[in-house]
């Protein structure tokens, strides 16, 4: 219809209703593109409050899990600390608990914790951390990422670095078949020991150290520095998404 009365307009050379009737149809075209470009954006912040959710979610679920490999990583930290110090020590006397054997076994392993979050990668890759106004969130998302491939690449390259001591050291750390402790009929084996060959043993000291202290430094490093960009992360989600969590009880 408008456009019928320009054409109209213009046949009559009536100027000023041209150009009424071409300032109407400029102003309809960008109301509907502001209307366009208005819903866009709500559909874009909906989108990104939805996806903010299924993350809070996801972090939920990963610090419970890094919660339990935390513990048993800091338990076998303990464990190898309290018999390098029979190993290495003065003390002539005491023994090694299976506990501290089995560790000392296992002191070449390091266990990847759960880091990887598949919406946070979404966030990014998406676009929708572009659409995100919170600046804290942001910087707490980007941060997050960047910490997350320096724990990454710190694994890949410190698990070359570790010695297997009872593949090294068969003389000092052998398996045993026992019976099984629930009564059932099959065996299992288990770590045994030698203390005094460990203590007269250099090299296995200086191997020991060297796992010990690798071991160490992942639970310092991929554990507890990288459990605080988890820790940032969540507050600020928390905080976009007005959530506030009950204090849960501590991983044993």
């Amino acid at each position: 219809m408008i456009l019928r009365r320009l054409a109209i307009s213009l046949r009559k050379q009536d100027w000023f209703a041209v150009v009424i009737e071409f300032v109407i149809v400029v102003a309809g075209v960008l109301f509907a593109f502001q209307v366009s470009e208005s819903a866009s954006l709500r559909d874009e912040r909906a989108y990104a409050r939805d996806t903010m959710v299924r993350l809070e979610r996801e972090l939920h679920e990963i610090e419970r899990v890094r919660g339990v490999t935390r513990t048993f990583i800091e338990r076998n930290v303990e464990r190898i600390s309290a018999a390098r110090t029979l190993i290495m020590g003065d003390s002539e006397g005491g023994s090694l608990t299976q506990e501290q054997c089995a560790a000392i076994a296992r002191s070449h392993v390091i266990d990847r914790p759960a880091d990887a979050v598949p919406t946070l990668s979404e966030v990014i890759q998406s676009g929708v951390l572009a659409s995100i106004e919170n600046e804290v969130l942001r910087r707490a998302v980007m941060l997050f990422a960047s910490k997350q491939e320096a724990t990454r690449e710190w694994i890949r390259l410190k698990a070359t670095d570790m010695d297997n001591l009872a593949e090294r050291f068969p003389e000092m750390m052998w398996y045993e078949q026992v019976a099984a402790s629930d009564g059932d009929d099959l065996p299992e084996p288990q770590i045994v020991c030698d203390l005094n060959a460990m203590r007269a043993s250099r090299a296995f000291q200086t191997y020991l150290m060297g796992n010990f202290v690798t071991l160490r430094d992942t639970k310092d490093f991929v554990y507890e520095f990288m459990d605080v960009a988890f820790s940032e992360l969540h507050t600020a989600i928390d905080a976009e998404l007005g959530i506030v969590h009950e204090p849960e009880e501590p991983a044993s």
